[in-house]
């Protein structure tokens, strides 16, 4: 668990991240470590950093290690753009046997077709607990039905997004790419998912899609909290570039000898967007700063707004004297065939315009016009906020330690502002 920020306006970017590294036993926080570096100088040629949050590993190795082994190769060499040096850093892993060994991916592979398993088995189970507590008698389906609609969820939230539109393949795999995986791995998936296949009576359209899960999960725009996976961010200049550039990315594990990397966000300065505030991982307090309101809360508002109405016309209706069952009946059935859609986003337009006129325009104007040192300061600010929050609740602490912050212009480069092994430069404003 992590914090970070990138600021960009006009005359810089600041990065700032905290150095608190999280280990968790089954999905839960259980401790702690400060002193890891998240935010690296990834060329000495250009400015550009690279910060990484989330997993600290990929596939047993840290990515400081990664990083490293790339700097050491390719450190030096000078790209016109920041997606540029992204796309060159994972051409770096692309095929990279000593890093990724064909051993380690297909332990690797085969660790993710049994945590595909395992996620199967726990969704099961809980469909067998809230069939059971909904129904009268506390009855529930047969295992084998129950595994059905647990393989038939799973199977449309990797293969449909959250608008159930099809997932898009991921851009870094070759056409055919599935077919590749199923005969390359074709040992373990006979293994792992014919095993489980074997052990269980299920219909054929179960068994069809248990059968393309095996691809599905590593060439699908996928990235769930159950397995590992990194965020990579990438901001600065390249060379010629007089606006600064950000993209991130998520990032997973080297099957097939393909790094599996998703974009995540870009951004780049414009007349259109001229300056640009973007939190990384945990982002609680910075969102509620830029919104005026706690992110859950505004949720939480959403969401039981669009209960509310039905409810409060229920009521309405059912006070009004002389209406007779019938003609209740007849005015709750016109009332649920009525759309109160487009009226409840007239309202939460306004609270929108509200947000944007009070809060979110004047803190983005203010950075617009903020010096380098100022941006520097105010990046590390944000982090800290974040930090804060967790200091004065009952939770663990998944942010804090050092805040390492460096400031990155076309004319000075990449400058180390604050970080426990790099001594920091003064930064001197040129008017």
């Amino acid at each position: 668990m992590t914090s970070e920020v990138v600021l960009m306006n006009n005359k810089a970017v600041a990065v700032a991240a905290d150095s608190i590294v999280t280990v968790a036993v089954d999905g839960v926080p259980r401790k702690t470590y400060t002193g890891v570096n998240k935010l690296f100088e990834i060329s000495k040629g250009q400015p550009v950093a690279m910060m990484i949050y989330s997993n600290a590993e990929i596939m047993g190795l840290p990515w400081k290690t990664v990083i490293n082994a790339y700097k050491q190769k390719s450190g030096k060499r000078v790209f016109s753009s920041v997606q540029d040096y992204a796309n060159d850093f994972f051409s770096f892993l692309d095929g990279n046997s000593k890093l990724f060994t064909e051993k380690l991916q297909r332990e690797e592979y085969a660790l993710m077709l049994k945590s595909l398993i395992s996620t199967i088995e726990a969704r099961t189970h809980s469909l067998k607990t809230y069939i059971m507590s909904n129904d009268g008698n506390g009855n529930a389906p047969d295992h084998s039905s129950l595994l059905s609609m647990a393989i038939g969820q799973i199977f449309d939230r990797v293969s449909l997004d959250e608008w159930d539109e099809p997932r898009e393949n991921l851009d870094c795999y070759p056409s055919g790419f599935e077919n590749a995986i199923l005969k390359k791995y074709s040992n373990e998936i006979e293994i792992i998912i014919g095993g489980f296949l074997k052990r269980h009576d299920l219909p054929e359209a179960t068994v069809e899609k248990m059968n393309a899960l095996p691809y599905l999960i590593v060439t699908k725009h996928y990235f769930p909290q159950t397995w590992p996976y990194s965020g990579i961010v990438f901001a600065g200049y390249g060379k010629g570039q007089v606006q600064p550039e950000l993209c991130s990315y998520e990032v997973s594990n080297v099957i097939g000898s393909i790094i599996k990397r998703g974009n995540h966000i870009f951004a780049k300065l414009s007349t259109d967007e001229p300056v640009v505030i973007q939190p990384f991982a945990q982002d609680r307090m910075i969102r509620t700063l830029l919104y005026g309101i706690d992110p859950y809360l505004e949720s939480l508002v959403v969401h039981k707004t669009f209960e509310l109405v039905p409810r409060i016309m229920d009521q309405i209706l059912s006070s009004i004297p002389g209406l007779t069952d019938e003609q209740l009946e007849t005015v709750l059935d016109v009332m649920k065939n009525e759309d109160f859609s487009d009226t409840i986003n007239d309202f939460f337009g306004s609270i929108f315009q509200h947000q944007a006129v009070y809060h979110m325009v004047p803190i983005y104007s203010a950075i617009q016009a903020l010096p380098d040192h100022e941006l520097a300061n105010t990046a590390e600010a944000l982090v800290n906020l974040n930090s804060f929050q967790q200091q004065v609740s009952l939770e663990i602490e998944t942010i804090g330690g050092d805040i390492d912050v460096a400031l990155l212009t076309p004319s000075e480069g990449f400058v180390w502002v604050k970080h426990p092994k790099h001594k920091p430069k003064k930064i001197v404003e040129k008017v």
